[in-house]
């Protein structure tokens, strides 16, 4: 059985007849992770996937560890592009150790004393940084823009901070089966790149307020909307354009 951490592939492309290699993950992570404790009874297992619309597994399991009796769940999308969620048809047993697994991944962990209907508390955010790195040419693994979070707050009472889920509005939907983009608290950051996309942002410059999800599918409010961009700064795009006029002359020089 394989751990989280070990499901890693290489991705080879061609662009431009020259070949790239990027390690590029299957899916980023299971919640809840393997090992967690106290984990509500009403919990819902998620994977979350480095793009969207991810595929279907060919197999996934729920057990009760001590006796490995199957737990009925119902799989679906979502919600947003970036996750599969597997909701037990039932609370889970107290106290009780149970494994999902998902093809070759498994995450075990263990419920607490009972289910949790209390949602996290809203972020306060105070905005995003947008960076571009990379080129097109074949150089790395392409372009990769990425958008760090800047946020407090959003705590919650059974789920461990940096196993909360946060969820990118950009279309002032209160429904995070809208939102267009999906990271952690302990990742921080919305990005694109050849190997993963958890940000589907609009163009150009747009709104974005951010939401919480703890184990339970328990949401807390929308925070205040920030202003962010999908375009790099004029110094950005004058680094960019050097470096390819450099790589450019390089190999002009070599051929």
């Amino acid at each position: 059985m394989k751990t989280i951490q070990a499901l890693v592939t290489g991705s080879v492309m061609l662009i431009s007849n020259v070949a790239l290699a990027c390690s590029c993950a299957l899916f980023w992570n299971v919640f809840p992770s393997d090992g967690s404790a106290s984990v509500p009874t009403n919990v819902v297992v998620r994977a979350w996937y480095p793009h969207p619309s991810p595929p279907t597994p060919t197999s996934v399991t729920l057990v009760k560890v001590a006796t490995q009796d199957p737990i009925e769940f119902v799989p679906t999308q979502g919600p947003g592009p970036f996750l599969r969620s597997y909701t037990p048809t039932a609370p889970l047993e107290p106290m009780t150790q149970y494994q999902l697994t998902i093809d070759e991944v498994s995450t075990t962990f263990t419920t607490g004393e009972g289910e949790d209907h209390e949602a996290p508390v809203a972020p306060r955010f105070q905005g995003l940084a947008y960076a571009q790195s990379g080129t097109p040419e074949a150089a790395s693994c392409g372009v990769s823009k990425t958008w760090s979070l800047n946020f407090t707050g959003g705590d919650d009472a059974q789920t461990p901070r940096e196993q909360l889920l946060v969820f990118a509005q950009t279309s002032g939907s209160d429904e995070v089966a809208d939102a267009t983009g999906l990271t952690s608290v302990a990742r921080s950051s919305l990005g694109t790149s050849l190997c993963s996309t958890n940000f589907q942002p609009p163009s150009g410059s747009f709104s974005v307020a951010l939401q919480v999800m703890d184990f339970a599918g328990n949401v807390s409010p929308r925070s205040t909307t920030k202003q962010g961009s999908s375009c790099a700064s004029v110094p950005e795009l004058f680094a960019m354009l050097a470096l390819l006029s450099l790589r450019r002359r390089v190999n002009s020089a070599r051929g």
